[in-house]
């Protein structure tokens, strides 16, 4: 659908806008030297260009989003597909993630904040 590809497009020219060298790094360097990188960059990017929060949980990451641009409480959730496709791009382009990304609450839903769970899994 048009979201995710929205999403995905954008997640790529945010994280090309970011240092080379530490991107390089972040999928470089051995596991223990890495996350910590790509986690500060994942970081960045979920605070400025997705305007949400990135918090480590065990093994998952958690993404949470206030607002949600254009998601409102019983709207339609396609909004959220941008952010899902976003989230997913960032942690394959600068973590070598792969697997799902879980949408875990919804405004759209009646939830108060948008949320979504990935797991720290590498290719």
């Amino acid at each position: 659908p048009a979201f995710r590809e929205a999403g995905r497009r954008g997640a790529l020219g945010v994280v090309e806008s970011t240092s080379p060298a530490r991107r390089r790094a972040a999928r470089g360097l051995p596991g223990c030297l890495a996350r910590p990188v790509a986690l500060g960059l994942l970081r960045t990017i979920a605070s400025r260009s997705l305007g949400g929060q990135l918090v480590r949980q065990g093994s998952a990451r958690h993404f949470h989003l206030h607002a949600p641009a254009g998601v409102d409480a019983g709207a339609a959730p396609s909004p959220c597909l941008v952010y899902e496709a976003a989230l997913r791009e960032a942690l394959r382009e600068v973590a070598g993630m792969e697997g799902a990304v879980d949408h875990m609450q919804c405004r759209a839903r009646g939830d108060a904040d948008c949320e979504w769970r990935a797991e720290w899994r590498r290719r």
